[in-house]
């Protein structure tokens, strides 16, 4: 979710995350501004076994940032 404002005028908008987009961000939530490795090994595991399997990028494509 994002938000701006400007003249007084607040917008909102929802982009809707793929798995690897999730992993991203909660990595980014659980960490500081760097995402680190620790982090998103930790974003993979609370997304459990099912979202992995179906995840188009693995954990060392997003460690390589590919």
């Amino acid at each position: 979710m994002k938000k701006k404002t400007v003249n007084d005028v607040t917008e909102s908008s929802v982009t809707e995350l793929d798995t690897a987009g999730r992993e991203q961000e909660i990595a980014r939530l659980l960490g500081s501004s760097e995402i680190t490795e620790a982090a998103l090994a930790n974003a993979w595991e609370l997304l459990g076994n099912q979202a992995r399997e179906t995840a188009n990028t693995t954990l060392e494509e997003l460690l390589q940032g590919d």
